[in-house]
């Protein structure tokens, strides 16, 4: 009986893996600066065939990539002879590794992987703000970052009426974006559990180290500041999009979590992947971060072993 093989991440790196070309993203004018982190990772899956062979498999995982604080060279590509196709894929500025393989013999171990090395820059925190506007006209990319995304709930009414209330007596939008941060970090309760969304956060005053960011972006969000969520190494964090006057825009990190910080990143970790508003080929529906997964066709037998990668490797002479 012929089987369908699917096997995918179904939870975060808790937070785990990701975006090296010109990003899709980058349309700031922030420059890298002050003390940087460097790293050599290892992303991808091994494969381990039973008593059964597989065909038609297909293999993605996520692969970091450049934004205007990291910097990512692909040292080496590691593809297996079975793998008719392998390449990098870029959509929505973020990054996979997307091969097919035709057949893999039973009793076959396979395994594909990238070696990256990267280097993060900490964030200075601006030297002025006062400048700053909400952009009228936003690129299309920073677009995707106004809209509601899955426990973004940004349009429901509570979330706006919020919003609304935190800026009333403020016009300039980097207070407007530090109102919503300094409600967050000490009006919600931080606890240890099931994420559940910027709505039921906002309602219960309670959520994950997850919903405080998701909270902040669906704020910002509610008063048309571009936010988004960056997917970190074993963290996550909120990003806002303002412009200065010349139309010049820059993203800056707003962390809810852990070492809280506002506007600069003094702690940087190699960045997965940016965005919670993703569209991949194989998903109906657009993705909060997207996953590693295998698929193929497996006729009888036992399922194949699956492990996806994602290793800190030591540190290689630059």
């Amino acid at each position: 009986m012929l089987q369908k093989l699917v096997v995918g991440l179904t939870s975060l790196l808790s937070l785990c893996a990701l975006p090296s070309i010109a990003n899709a993203q980058s349309t700031t004018s922030q420059t890298p600066g002050g003390s940087a982190i460097n790293r050599t990772w290892r992303v991808g899956a091994k494969i381990q065939t039973s008593n059964v062979p597989i065909s038609n498999m297909v293999v993605t995982f996520p692969v970091p990539t450049d934004w205007p604080e990291q910097q990512v060279n692909v040292y080496e590509e590691n593809i297996p002879k079975e793998a008719t196709k392998a390449d990098f894929r870029d959509s929505d500025g973020i990054r996979q590794m997307y091969a097919k393989f035709p057949r893999i013999d039973k009793g076959t171990a396979v395994e594909i992987n990238v070696i990256l090395d990267i280097r993060v820059f900490a964030i200075p925190y601006p030297d002025r703000t006062d400048h700053l506007v909400i952009p009228d006209r936003p690129p299309r990319e920073v677009r995707l970052s106004l809209s509601p995304s899955p426990l973004i709930e940004s349009r429901k009414r509570n979330i706006k009426n919020k919003a609304k209330e935190l800026v009333e007596e403020t016009d300039v939008p980097w207070e407007r974006a530090r109102k919503f941060y300094d409600f967050v970090t000490s009006e919600i309760a931080m606890e240890d559990n099931k994420v559940i969304g910027a709505e039921k956060t906002l309602k219960e005053k309670k959520g994950s180290p997850e919903d405080r960011s998701n909270l902040f972006i669906a704020l910002c969000r509610a008063n048309k500041i571009p936010a988004r969520m960056v997917w970190a190494d074993e963290a996550e964090y909120a990003e806002f999009y303002l412009q200065d006057e010349s139309g010049n825009g820059r993203w800056y990190p707003a962390v809810l979590a852990g070492k809280k910080e506002f506007g600069q990143m003094t702690d940087p970790r190699v960045i997965i992947q940016k965005g919670d508003n993703i569209k991949i080929p194989e998903k109906s529906q657009r993705q909060r971060f997207v996953v590693e997964f295998v698929t193929g066709n497996v006729r009888g037998g036992r399922q194949p072993r699956v492990r996806f990668l994602r290793d800190v490797l030591p540190a290689r002479d630059r």
